[in-house]
């Protein structure tokens, strides 16, 4: 088994050799020149040649150190510095990212710390830098939603997920006039169904200001149901979606979802230790009542 293994060392120790060989700055004759000054290598070199099977992983042929058939390279920073720039700048590397540099290095050679050795030069790369691009498509322009011309016509409507338990609510239903900034906060039990939202919109909603002509909302199951959607087209209310994973377009009830469960002083965080919670939450709605909200008007 031991013949097996060194013969493996030995074939991988030529082929490596033969690699050095080809390379212009690194020279087998200076790794075995460095072993003899690192303070890592040293200890193990020495039990080595008092016994060659002392030391798990590590083989000593000609010299050269050997880790699992990989050449050690010794603790020198100009040499591990060519082995960097030889499997990440030449041509034959390309300036390939992390892992192929990484990738390409391992199968020759070894040290200690060598990813965090691989990531950082390529992270460093001025070439990588000035001439690779970015992969994501380039940000649009934020498109600002049309100022309502009547309170509760238009309406955003967001959802407060993930709080505890609280008299068997555990979500909190956020409806915001986009023109008032009036709102109502709707406690609800996860999980739940399109059904339950819409009869709860229809209650607390629709029975006091009427069906609104548009809502903006997270694109979401709930939100892209059959049912919900049925349910605008019979009240003559459009949808209008805003982008997965991207809340701008429902900014004003996101920064009121934002301000109602972040504070842990406020009444609504009080809601999650309380047996009443609407009653929290309608004390909750009033405060954004009398919240004084800044708004730019033309000619004032």
């Amino acid at each position: 088994m031991k013949s097996a293994v060194n013969q493996q060392f030995r074939t991988n120790f030529a082929a490596n050799q033969a690699l050095i060989d080809d390379s212009k700055g690194l020279a087998i004759e200076d790794i075995i020149s460095e072993l003899k000054y690192d303070p890592f290598t040293q200890p193990i070199i020495q039990k080595l040649l008092q016994d060659p099977d002392s030391v798990p992983h590590y083989q000593l042929i000609h010299q050269v150190l050997l880790f699992k058939g990989r050449i050690f390279i010794p603790a020198n920073q100009n040499l591990r510095h060519q082995v960097l720039h030889d499997a990440h700048d030449t041509p034959a590397a390309g300036h390939g990212g992390f892992l192929k540099t990484y990738k390409r290095i391992l199968v020759q050679f070894f040290w200690p710390h060598l990813k965090q050795d691989v990531r950082s030069y390529v992270q460093n790369c001025l070439v990588c830098q000035q001439q690779k691009y970015e992969t994501l498509s380039p940000a649009g322009l934020l498109q600002p939603l049309p100022i309502p011309n009547r309170v509760w016509e238009d309406i955003s409507i967001d959802f407060i997920v993930g709080l505890p338990k609280s008299n068997r609510f555990d979500t909190i239903f956020v409806v915001v006039d986009r023109l008032s900034k009036y709102s109502h906060f709707l406690p609800l039990s996860h999980p739940f169904t399109a059904k339950a939202v819409a009869a709860l919109f229809c209650k607390e909603i629709v029975r006091l200001h009427g069906y609104p002509r548009s809502i903006v909302s997270d694109r979401d199951t709930i939100f892209l149901s059959n049912f919900w959607q049925e349910l605008f087209r019979l009240g003559q209310t459009s949808l209008k979606m805003s982008t997965s994973y991207h809340p701008q377009t429902d900014g004003q009830t996101e920064d009121h979802s934002k301000s109602s469960h972040l504070k842990p002083t406020g009444p609504v965080f009080e809601v999650l230790s309380q047996d009443t919670p609407r009653i929290h939450l309608k004390k909750t709605a009033h405060i954004f009542a009398n919240v004084v909200c800044p708004v730019l008007i033309k000619g004032i």
